[in-house]
């Protein structure tokens, strides 16, 4: 159900109505909430009652994007046709970025079966909270790419590329302090939030989950970079590069894991590739379009981006642990002056002119609509 949606979310954020793809989420996290209060109540098979109401849920928005795609988008109805020429580009692109797809998932579900033969599974579910808590963490950045790319796509595909780069460097400084600002306060306050959540924390736990976010947040440097790669439709040799770096992870790995280094020893080998990554994906952008410069993108991008989380986290890290213990006044404390450091670093030395520009008048956007609601109300 989830996969035959795709078309119907894909023409939603293309034709950029967020306010629609925001509602239906909201609507689809409350369902799959009150899915798991109900089970407190069901006294049959609770795994297989859940997943029938999940599907359930997959089927009504399956149902919900359909109509309202229908209702608003002229192209979101069938018509029985087959062009031949267009079949081979679309399979082209879809069997190429799948390559590249099955790299990642390939290298994370291999280090979990190299975790499982070396350590067992006690490390294995380790591992696995890290991941689920990095996903949702993750899940910030790529909402707000998720309503930057159809900009990118299309200024490319208009011919305007000075917009489109400038648009994918807005994207690679947004996105990674948007991420920042959810994962850093998290990587503080590990211990006090782990043991908050789960009670019994299995061991390397916190660990696993900093070099997660760490490996997400080199991530998503890059990740505006791939959406300009796919603005481009040349993505065969950029899919496949990306796929043999990805599962170099494993090798890696093993060999660090067989010298007897610890489990969370796989995800050093992880940040090494995915900063490969990083750097692979700039060199290959800027064969292809020479406008992005890959200098201008390491000092003023990535190296400045790095720089001000790095000093940011020291700061606060330092103060954090001249706190007495941890505790909920200590967690919200800390992470208001992290915040507080964050925002002012990233605004003054992290952003271009440009984007200081917008951001403010955003800002003035905003405090004039509230003053305008203030006066009415009076």
């Amino acid at each position: 159900m989830n996969v035959i949606s795709v078309p119907y979310n894909a023409s939603i954020v293309a034709h950029e109505k967020m306010s629609a793809f925001a509602y239906i989420s909201i609507f689809e996290v409350s369902l799959k909430l009150a899915i798991a209060y109900l089970l407190l109540f069901i006294s049959y098979d609770k795994l297989i009652v859940y997943s029938i109401l999940v599907f359930c849920v997959a089927l009504l928005l399956r149902s919900l994007y359909c109509f309202y795609c229908k209702r608003h988008f002229e192209e979101c109805h069938y018509t029985f046709s087959f062009n031949i020429e267009q079949f081979r580009e679309m399979f082209a692109f879809a069997g190429w970025s799948l390559v590249g797809n099955l790299g990642f998932s390939f290298k994370d579900q291999l280090s979990n079966i190299l975790l499982n033969l070396f350590f067992g599974t006690v490390v294995n579910a380790a591992r696995g909270i890290s991941v689920q808590v990095g996903s949702l963490i993750n899940s910030f950045s790529a909402n707000f790419m998720m309503a930057m790319n159809p900009q990118i796509t299309k200024s490319y595909a208009v011919g305007d590329l000075y917009r489109s780069k400038e648009l994918v460097y807005a994207g690679c400084r947004f996105s990674f302090y948007l991420l920042a600002v959810i994962s850093l306060p998290i990587m503080i306050n590990i211990t006090y939030i782990l043991n908050l959540w789960l009670v019994e924390v299995p061991q390397y736990t916190d660990i696993f989950l900093i070099l997660t976010i760490v490996c997400n947040l080199l991530y998503a440097i890059s990740s505006p970079l791939t959406t300009a790669m796919q603005a481009t439709g040349r993505i065969k040799w950029f899919q496949v590069i990306i796929c043999i770096v990805m599962l170099t992870e494993l090798p890696i790995a093993y060999l660090l894991l067989s010298i007897g280094y610890p489990p969370y020893s796989v995800l050093y080998a992880s940040l090494f590739v995915t900063l490969l990554g990083v750097l692979i994906r700039i060199v290959l952008i800027s064969r292809i379009l020479p406008i992005y410069e890959i200098r201008y993108y390491v000092t003023h991008i990535f190296s400045k981006n790095i720089l001000i989380v790095f000093i940011t986290y020291c700061i606060v890290y330092i103060l954090h642990k001249k706190m007495e213990q941890d505790s909920f006044f200590t967690a919200v404390l800390s992470s208001f002056i992290l915040e507080l450091i964050l925002f002012s670093l990233a605004y003054l030395c992290g952003l271009s002119s440009t984007e200081r520009y917008v951001v403010n008048q955003k800002l003035v956007t905003i405090l004039e609509s509230k003053r305008r609601k203030n006066k009415q109300k009076k």
